[in-house]
């Protein structure tokens, strides 16, 4: 189920093989800073749907947790499946206390799921960027290039500032695009496995 997002940003966000709609920074990368940065309202969170069956779909889950906001967290409710994904602005409407009769229809209708999301207690925190770790990732890809020379600039690359720009870069100049978004993948399946077996969660 495709749930409502901020109609000012209507058009950039990519359409999932599971229906759900999420901007991810795996496919605009070039331009996830700039729409991050724009002076308009951002997406709202938003719901995967329920999973039928009683068993969470990893692959929810595991979308669920890339996202391209390090201040955005996603929620899952074990009990039915369902995630929604806050961002800042949700959060702070929600603790403003905002009433959604004050606010854009896009904005009202998804207020309540948030809330629910954040106060009700049914709802467990997806792993987040500092869970997930990308720069240790990006530094496992690059240890395990069997090519000196292409280990030697992705790991060259992760030094200084700017790494994540520089590992990005290097990745397309070595034409290893393919290999890193496998390899990425697999890395997140696996602390989303993991934290789902830890909280006694069942998955497909």
């Amino acid at each position: 189920m495709v749930r409502p997002v901020n109609p000012a940003l209507d058009g950039r966000f990519a359409q999932r093989s599971n229906g759900c709609v999420l901007f991810g920074k795996d496919v605009f990368p070039e331009k996830a800073a700039s729409l991050m940065s724009e002076k308009q309202p951002k997406r709202i969170g938003r719901g995967f749907g329920e999973s039928p069956g009683g068993a969470v779909r990893l692959r929810d889950v595991i979308e669920a947790m890339d996202l391209p906001d390090p201040d955005w967290r996603s929620y899952l409710n074990p009990g039915t499946g369902e995630i929604t994904t806050v961002s800042s602005e949700d959060r702070q409407l929600v603790e403003d206390g905002a009433n959604v009769d004050d606010l854009p229809a896009w904005q009202s209708e998804m207020l309540p799921k948030i809330r629910e999301a954040l106060e009700s207690g049914q709802f467990l925190a997806l792993p987040d960027n500092f869970d997930v770790h990308e720069w240790s990732i990006m530094e496992r890809f690059a240890q395990d290039r069997r090519s000196a020379p292409q280990r030697d600039e992705l790991l060259g690359s992760l030094r200084g500032r700017g790494a994540f720009r520089s590992f990005r870069s290097a990745v397309r100049s070595l034409g290893i695009e393919d290999d890193w978004h496998q390899f990425r993948d697999a890395a997140l399946e696996e602390i989303a496995k993991d934290w789902l077996e830890e909280h006694d969660i069942p998955y497909k």
